[in-house]
């Protein structure tokens, strides 16, 4: 008895794979065919150069989202592993610690102190950590400053959670060169530059999202894909006995765009319900 609900279970899902991708194929279909529909007076080849556009654009798109869903998969996964690196650096007791380890896998004359001097053969650079939640506003900047001035250095990296942007035009009335890192660019030209890494300890958890996504969410709910499939199925078979005009030609066009997104777009997938 299991091993057949196993192949019928097996079975529905290859069907319901080919439903998904014989559904897509209409929309698109539908939405070439009200525009050269609106143009063309042949029915017959209005139909053909429908299929062919719309056989185009399935192999495109098919090579599109591969190569943006790669990026875009790799992209939101370094933000979230930035931002619990972060979190569990704030955490951390002593967080100086983890910049020290990673100063000396490349460099050999280092010194720590509440931040780290890395000795060059020409120059001295100061890395200053600054992790905290609060942003970096310009008496940060002054105090991290004091603190080293005693050091004979040439630049001074300083990495923080975040900065005010008024920062970065003051830090240049100073002799010295100041860099200022954010999270995400300490992440991006130390940790990965380094091939060191803080470990994550602490991670956030899942935040609910803004009062547009809301909406967006709800317009865009896949549970809607027949609702505006339906109000674009009505038009599409009225162009079949006469041309439509433009308005309604948009107006199609913009249902099964919707249709569509709602659909395909899996950020906005029906909610499962709780329930205590």
């Amino acid at each position: 008895m299991k091993q057949k609900f196993y192949v019928n279970n097996f079975d529905m899902q290859k069907f319901g794979l080919v439903i998904q991708i014989v559904l897509k194929f209409l929309l698109i279909f539908l939405l070439f065919f009200v525009w050269i529909r609106f143009f063309v007076k042949s029915f017959i080849n209005a139909l053909l150069v429908s299929i062919l556009c719309t056989i185009f654009v399935q192999i495109l798109l098919k090579i599109i989202s591969q190569k943006v869903n790669k990026s875009k998969e790799m992209k939101l996964k370094e933000k979230e592993e930035c931002e619990n690196m972060f979190l569990s650096l704030v955490t951390q007791k002593n967080e100086v610690d983890f910049f020290f380890n990673l100063a000396s896998t490349r460099h050999d004359s280092i010194k720590k102190r509440k931040y780290i001097i890395i000795k060059h053969k020409t120059h001295n650079v100061v890395l200053y950590p600054y992790i905290k939640f609060c942003k970096l506003t310009k008496d940060d900047l002054t105090t991290i400053l004091k603190n080293v001035k005693k050091e004979n250095f040439k630049k001074i990296v300083i990495c923080c959670g975040e900065v005010e942007k008024e920062v970065f035009a003051f830090s240049k009335n100073f002799d010295t060169e100041i860099s200022i890192l954010d999270k995400f660019e300490t992440y991006s030209k130390i940790y990965k530059d380094y091939d060191f890494f803080p470990q994550i300890t602490t991670s956030y958890k899942t935040d609910k999202k803004t009062t547009l996504k809301e909406l967006l969410a709800y317009s865009f709910n896949k549970s809607r894909t027949k609702n505006y499939l339906f109000s674009a199925f009505i038009l599409f078979l009225s162009s079949l006995f006469i041309r439509m005009n433009l308005y309604y030609s948009i107006i199609t066009s913009l249902l099964i765009i919707f249709a569509l997104i709602s659909y395909i777009n899996p950020f906005y997938k029906s909610q499962t319900k709780f329930e205590l």
